[in-house]
């Protein structure tokens, strides 16, 4: 069995990587918690990756990002197209890229890869979307309440908000939310609690 190697033989190898060792040399398979000199970040590298060549994973992926740097004329149309106008020159494929989105007018910021590569965008429009597609046709939240017992009083608020009904059974008024109704849950809290049975 090899003797475990000493600080003194490592820690050179770390430095002249331009790593400074934060905490003594954990072994050769293990993360070396480690302060890089050029981007000042502190990361985690394998001594024996590091004796192979490896260095900082931060500047590293800086490196691959700049060695084939894309212009704004390569760029700007994948924004536009994705309805973002740009509002600062490309900063790089995985950097946060101020935009003006083109439907909303909100200021957002996604980076160029995620436009690229997930079709994501505006926030503020994904959030939107999302919602309308969530959204519930008021008639049929209306035969789901009644469904569970109880009769709307009052127009629909929404599938979050509480929904002001009477209970058929025992005629109080409830404040059901019909996204509680919807996963099954009862339409009068009063008689859950009583374990009284609905009237058929």
């Amino acid at each position: 069995m090899r003797p475990r190697l000493t600080d003194a033989e490592t820690v050179p190898v770390m430095r002249a990587a331009g790593l400074t060792p934060l905490e003594p040399y954990p072994g050769a398979n293990e993360p070396w918690r480690c302060r890089c000199d050029i981007c000042r970040r502190e990361t985690t590298p394998l001594y024996g990756s590091v004796k192979r060549g490896s260095g900082c994973r931060f500047c590293a992926i800086k490196q691959r990002s700049t060695s084939r740097r894309l212009t704004d004329t390569e760029t700007v149309p994948v924004m536009r197209a994705a309805g973002l106008a740009p509002m600062e020159p490309y900063p790089g494929a995985t950097v946060a890229w101020p935009c003006k989105c083109m439907i909303c007018g909100e200021r957002c910021t996604p980076s160029f890869h995620n436009v690229q590569q997930n079709g994501s965008g505006c926030g503020t429009c994904a959030n939107k979307k999302r919602s309308m597609s969530r959204k519930v046709d008021e008639s049929k939240a209306r035969k789901l309440m009644l469904a569970a017992g109880v009769t709307p009083l009052e127009p629909y608020p929404g599938s979050k908000h509480p929904w002001r009904c009477r209970c058929h059974n025992c005629g109080r008024e409830v404040t059901p939310q019909h996204s509680s109704i919807r996963q099954g849950r009862g339409g009068c809290i009063h008689c859950a609690r009583t374990g009284l049975r609905r009237k058929n």
